[in-house]
Parts: structure tokens; C-alpha cells; sequence
């Protein structure tokens, strides 16, 4: 069994992969973390919110995934910048990747190769 999830579903993808006997291999689309940003960004803000925040992100769950992870992230994401994919990528345990595309959030100009290299990362974990 495999998981490719885009942007919401890549979250809860992480989120579930990190809390059941998960997937041989996750593909994540389009996703990242923001805890550490809200934690740092936003000093003022109560604990209690903060540790909400944190437990609905998925880079709390990544460390306890156990299968291949291929990230794919847009370079010009206005949901989840290079910090935030960055961030849920170096939570994720080895083996994993991590690549950048052209375009934004919703809008690829050249979908073909993210597509082909879904593909190919499907096809190598079911194989």
C-alpha cells in the first residue's frame, strides 16, 4: 500500500502514516509544517495554542513514519514556503527526498515531470 497526498491530504497522510502500522512508501504534494514558524513567529501566543497547533502538524507525527518519503513542493508555494516544507522534510527519518518544481501552490506550468516522478516513486515502493 501506498499514500499520495496533495497539500490538505498530504497532511493527514503524514498525520496517519505516523500513527498506524502505515504505507510502504508516502508522497506528500505540496505540504509542509508550521509549527515552528508559528512558535517563533508568534511569541505571544498562549501555550495552550501552540500545543493545539502542534498536534494537528504533521511533523509531529513524521519522525514515527517507517517508509520511503518523496516530497514534492512547488518552488513558488504561497501555502507552504521552502521553511515550511523544509521543515516537515528534515522531521521524516531516512530513507526520503525532497525536490522543488516550478509554479505555485495550485499552478504548475510543467506538471508532466511531477507527475512522471510520482509515477516512478509509486512504482518503486509496490515493486
Amino acid at each position: 500500500v501506498a499514500y499520495l497526498g496533495f497539500s490538505n491530504g498530504a497532511i493527514l497522510g503524514t498525520i496517519w502514516a505516523g500513527q498506524a502500522e502505515g504505507p510502504d512508501g508516502l508522497c506528500l504534494v505540496v505540504a509542509g509544517s508550521r509549527a515552528r514558524q508559528v512558535r517563533f513567529g508568534m511569541p505571544s501566543l498562549p501555550d495552550e495554542a501552540v500545543a493545539l497547533i502542534e498536534a494537528a502538524d504533521p511533523a509531529t507525527y513524521a519522525p514515527a513514519v517507517a517508509c520511503p518519503v518523496l516530497m514534492l513542493s512547488a518552488d513558488r508555494d504561497e501555502q507552504f514556503d521552502r521553511i515550511a516544507a523544509f521543515d516537515l522534510y528534515d522531521a521524516f527519518d531516512h530513507p526520503k527526498e525532497l525536490t522543488f518544481f516550478p509554479g505555485t501552490h495550485t499552478e504548475w506550468p510543467h506538471p508532466g515531470p511531477v507527475y512522471r516522478r510520482i509515477t516512478g516513486f509509486l512504482e518503486d515502493v509496490l515493486s
